[in-house]
């Protein structure tokens, strides 16, 4: 007795090409495959925005670097001379020098940590402040000579969520922001904004810019996966819709409000008292 399976029961045992086993028209694998394409891409996007902003304060720290190499060889000068050891006074303040540029590269470094630690998925009581000035801080530092990034924020209560989630939220909308304001002024620098206050009830952060604003046609789909008003060589279209999914993971909301010459999104997170 012949027991092979024909043709149209093997079209519909069709196994799915990622090795699972799983049938291809079982909805919950096939739920499951998407998720994980989210998430790779969405790992995928976030490694992107970290290789940006390290590659940036690695130039950045090139000075400080430098300055505190001159500042040690200088203390060593001063203790090895050959007509004897520079008083303790000259000395104290080569070495404080010293102090306040390593400062400044541990404030660097810290800030980088803040925003680049993949935490996601551990929601925690975090200060949002800190998470807003780090984000902001290297934004800024990387892109000191494209533009000009004005932070106002008030006292802000805890939030539950990710820190850095939060971080490559105001990542992505400032990279939107500069790259829209450079279209419609190529030759200057852009003024992006980034205000933070609490209500009653939520942490509200904005992110401005003075770009031409968001397409007509563009608007409805902004934070769908791919949905992107850059041509292909600017980016992907992922950053807003992963933005998305990080604010909504917090319970908040994402929104935007856009017209020539200035658009602003919108993050609402709700806190608990």
């Amino acid at each position: 007795m012949a027991t092979g399976k024909g043709p149209a029961a093997r079209q519909r045992e069709v196994i799915r090409s990622d090795g699972s086993g799983s049938p291809a028209n079982d909805p919950d694998a096939s739920h499951a495959l998407v998720d994980r394409l989210r998430g790779q891409l969405r790992s995928s996007e976030e490694l992107a925005t970290i290789g940006r902003m390290t590659a940036g304060i690695a130039q950045e720290l090139n000075t400080p670097l430098t300055t505190l190499l001159g500042s040690l060889s200088q203390v060593a000068d001063l203790v090895g001379r050959e007509e004897g050891p520079a008083s303790g006074d000259e000395i104290r303040a080569a070495l404080r020098d010293c102090v306040t540029v390593a400062d400044r590269i541990k404030d660097l470094v810290g800030a980088l940590r803040g925003v680049s630690h993949r935490d996601h998925r551990k929601a925690v009581f975090f200060d949002p402040a800190r998470a807003i000035r780090n984000a902001t801080r290297i934004f800024a530092i990387v892109n000191q000579r494209q533009c000009r990034v004005n932070l106002t924020m008030g006292a802000l209560p805890a939030l539950h969520g990710s820190p850095t989630g939060l971080g490559q939220v105001l990542l992505s909308l400032l990279q939107n922001g500069l790259e829209a304001s450079q279209l419609l002024h190529p030759d200057s620098q852009a003024h992006l904004a980034v205000a933070a206050a609490a209500t009653a009830s939520e942490v509200q952060i904005s992110v401005s810019d003075d770009g031409p604003g968001v397409p007509d046609q563009i608007a409805p789909h902004l934070f769908e996966e791919f949905g992107t008003s850059k041509d292909g060589e600017s980016g992907r279209g992922l950053g807003l819709s992963i933005s998305r999914q990080i604010v909504t993971g917090m319970g908040g909301s994402i929104e935007f409000e856009s017209a020539p010459g200035r658009t602003v999104f919108t993050v609402r997170i709700p806190f608990v008292d």
